[in-house]
Protein backbone atom coordinates (compact mmCIF):
# COMPACT_ATOMS: atom_id res chain seq x y z
CA UNK A 1 0.00 0.00 0.00
CA UNK A 2 1.27 3.24 -0.71
CA UNK A 3 1.96 5.78 2.11
CA UNK A 4 0.37 9.30 1.26
CA UNK A 5 2.16 11.59 1.96
CA UNK A 6 0.90 15.27 3.86
CA UNK A 7 1.26 18.41 0.98
CA UNK A 8 3.44 20.91 2.05
CA UNK A 9 2.77 24.95 2.39
CA UNK A 10 4.05 26.66 0.25
CA UNK A 11 4.39 30.44 -1.04
CA UNK A 12 1.96 32.44 -2.66
CA UNK A 13 4.96 33.14 -5.15
CA UNK A 14 6.09 29.84 -4.90
CA UNK A 15 2.63 29.05 -6.07
CA UNK A 16 2.49 31.29 -8.60
CA UNK A 17 5.71 30.13 -10.58
CA UNK A 18 4.67 26.45 -10.26
CA UNK A 19 0.95 27.05 -11.36
CA UNK A 20 1.02 30.30 -13.79
CA UNK A 21 -2.51 31.20 -15.04
CA UNK A 22 -4.30 28.90 -12.93
CA UNK A 23 -6.62 29.13 -10.02
CA UNK A 24 -6.28 28.31 -6.87
CA UNK A 25 -7.84 26.79 -3.91
CA UNK A 26 -4.94 27.53 -0.69
CA UNK A 27 -5.59 26.93 2.64
CA UNK A 28 -4.25 29.80 4.47
CA UNK A 29 -1.39 29.07 7.24
CA UNK A 30 1.13 32.03 7.20
CA UNK A 31 -0.10 35.95 6.34
CA UNK A 32 1.85 39.43 6.94
CA UNK A 33 1.55 42.31 8.92
CA UNK A 34 -1.35 42.67 6.91
CA UNK A 35 -3.02 39.96 7.00
CA UNK A 36 -2.61 39.19 3.88
CA UNK A 37 -1.67 35.42 2.92
CA UNK A 38 1.54 34.33 2.23
CA UNK A 39 1.71 30.53 2.58
CA UNK A 40 -0.83 27.73 2.72
CA UNK A 41 -1.49 24.60 1.57
CA UNK A 42 -2.93 24.08 -2.52
CA UNK A 43 -6.16 22.32 -1.77
CA UNK A 44 -7.53 22.45 -5.81
CA UNK A 45 -5.94 23.73 -9.04
CA UNK A 46 -7.99 24.38 -11.77
CA UNK A 47 -7.44 26.03 -15.71
CA UNK A 48 -10.83 27.90 -14.37
CA UNK A 49 -12.72 29.63 -11.38
CA UNK A 50 -15.21 26.96 -11.92
CA UNK A 51 -12.84 24.03 -11.73
CA UNK A 52 -12.11 25.20 -7.86
CA UNK A 53 -15.46 25.62 -7.11
CA UNK A 54 -16.67 22.21 -5.58
CA UNK A 55 -13.30 22.02 -3.30
CA UNK A 56 -13.96 26.00 -2.50
CA UNK A 57 -17.87 25.03 -1.22
CA UNK A 58 -16.68 21.75 0.38
CA UNK A 59 -13.53 23.39 2.52
CA UNK A 60 -16.50 26.42 3.44
CA UNK A 61 -18.73 23.68 4.28
CA UNK A 62 -16.01 21.90 6.68
CA UNK A 63 -13.61 24.50 8.07
CA UNK A 64 -10.93 23.81 9.48
CA UNK A 65 -10.47 25.41 13.06
CA UNK A 66 -6.56 25.29 12.57
CA UNK A 67 -6.43 27.23 9.14
CA UNK A 68 -6.15 30.84 9.13
CA UNK A 69 -8.90 31.26 6.17
CA UNK A 70 -9.02 29.88 2.34
CA UNK A 71 -7.75 31.98 -0.62
CA UNK A 72 -8.73 31.71 -4.01
CA UNK A 73 -6.84 33.22 -6.89
CA UNK A 74 -4.90 33.66 -10.08
CA UNK A 75 -1.47 32.29 -9.93
CA UNK A 76 0.61 34.36 -11.70
CA UNK A 77 4.89 34.57 -11.76
CA UNK A 78 5.96 37.74 -9.24
CA UNK A 79 7.87 40.26 -11.79
CA UNK A 80 11.49 40.42 -10.39
CA UNK A 81 12.64 44.26 -9.13
CA UNK A 82 14.62 46.32 -11.41
CA UNK A 83 16.40 45.43 -14.53
CA UNK A 84 16.00 41.60 -14.70
CA UNK A 85 11.79 41.98 -14.05
CA UNK A 86 12.13 44.76 -17.06
CA UNK A 87 13.65 42.33 -18.77
CA UNK A 88 10.98 40.15 -18.42
CA UNK A 89 8.28 42.57 -18.65
CA UNK A 90 10.01 43.12 -22.15
CA UNK A 91 10.13 39.37 -23.44
CA UNK A 92 6.12 39.30 -22.16
CA UNK A 93 5.04 41.54 -24.32
CA UNK A 94 7.38 40.70 -27.33
CA UNK A 95 6.16 37.13 -27.08
CA UNK A 96 2.62 38.04 -26.68
CA UNK A 97 3.38 41.01 -29.65
CA UNK A 98 4.35 37.83 -32.22
CA UNK A 99 1.65 35.38 -30.97
CA UNK A 100 -0.90 38.46 -32.16
CA UNK A 101 0.84 38.74 -35.77
CA UNK A 102 0.50 35.17 -36.19
CA UNK A 103 -3.13 34.99 -35.05
CA UNK A 104 -4.45 37.96 -38.14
Amino acid sequence: MAEQSTPQPMTVDEVGERYTNKWILMEVTECDERDAPTAGIVLAIGRKEADIQEATMKALREPNLRSKGYYTFRAYRRVPPESEGFAMIQETILRSARRGIRRR
